[in-house]
């Protein structure tokens, strides 16, 4: 920690006095951190942690049916035999295989001169950085997953028609007239909803993730953007920015910009909160003396895991500004 030199900040005096700034003055310390702006986090708004409660204090994976989609339904004609055809069950795993913790040391000395404790504005602080990380790896990696209708150049289950973007050639939002790659913003969001709807997506509360460039081209759209949120909080906890055709919006500044030869490109995530099932255990914070050395080693460590279940319910789109 640093602080600005002694006298450089104090009140101005004439050339005549000393200045006993830092010595008869001396500084005062606040009782409490400096605020400190946090990114929005979303996760607990996009995926679902129906699951957590079976493994809330052990167990490093969870075993989950899958209902069977060859379950034969066929026509009946009076007197027929039914042909008897066994389906087939499947099952998906999920492991609590990742993890982030943080450590750091303070010595004995620190701790008496400093009346050491691990208060509550500082552990929020670090509960809050590991939330973020966490959320940040999970909306740069978790995409991938999505179902192949949702997604690309040809998604759309039915149509094979709608455009999201590949890698090469992302498409450009814009609050323009949709032409080639680049699309109207609007058109965009609608695109999205009709793929959920072709692959069969139930309308539980649908969400799309994007930047901040992205939100304001809907803020800059035709529809001079409403908040809809029914929750004046809900901005502030989780970048809920409105609602555009059915669809939640959420705005994210955990998104990483990909360099794709002359486009600045980002991976979105759209979908449902059933699609990805997600579960953290959080060991307890610890506070050890080191017994080597005059401190104390305070840590803590966070387990989770997530998993697309049910991809259908899961898509991403490959965009980028004009």
């Amino acid at each position: 920690m640093s602080l600005t030199a002694i006298g450089s900040g104090a009140y101005p005096i004439a050339a005549n006095l000393n200045n006993n700034s830092g010595t008869l003055f001396g500084p005062i310390w606040a009782k409490q951190f400096a605020r400190y702006f946090y990114p929005n986090t979303l996760l607990t708004e996009i995926t679902s942690n129906e699951y957590a409660s079976e493994l809330k204090n052990f167990g490093d994976r969870y075993v989950l049916p899958i209902l069977p989609d060859d379950v034969i339904i066929g026509n009946y004609v009076d007197g027929q035999a039914f042909n008897f055809t066994a389906p087939t069950f499947t099952a998906q795993e999920m492991f609590i295989n990742q993890g982030t913790y943080f450590a750091f040391p303070i010595t004995d000395l620190q701790k008496k001169q400093t009346g050491w404790a691990f208060n509550a504005a500082f552990a929020e602080h670090i509960a809050k950085k590991m939330k973020i990380y966490i959320e940040s790896n999970y909306l740069n990696t978790n995409y991938s997953t999505a179902d192949a209708f949702n997604q690309g150049a040809t998604a759309g289950a039915k149509t094979g028609t709608i455009n999201l973007g590949v890698s090469g050639t992302p498409i450009a939002l814009s609050t323009g007239t949709t032409s080639g790659r680049t699309f109207n913003v609007i058109d965009f969001i609608t695109n999205i909803h009709q793929v959920l709807q072709e692959n069969n997506v139930p309308e539980e509360d649908p969400y799309l993730v994007l930047p901040p460039w992205a939100i304001n081209l809907i803020k800059r759209s035709e529809l001079k953007f409403a908040y809809e949120t029914g929750d004046k909080t809900s901005p502030i906890r989780t970048g809920l920015v409105g609602v555009v055709d059915g669809i939640k919006i959420f705005a994210s500044n955990l998104l990483t910009p990909v360099t794709d030869g002359s486009y600045t490109a980002y991976h979105t995530m759209f979908g449902v909160k059933s699609a990805v099932s997600f579960i953290t255990q959080m060991t307890q914070n610890t506070e050890k003396v080191d017994p080597y050395g005059p401190w104390t080693n305070v840590s803590g460590l966070q387990i989770y895991g997530y998993k697309t279940f049910l991809p259908r319910g899961l898509g991403t789109a490959y965009i980028s500004a004009t």
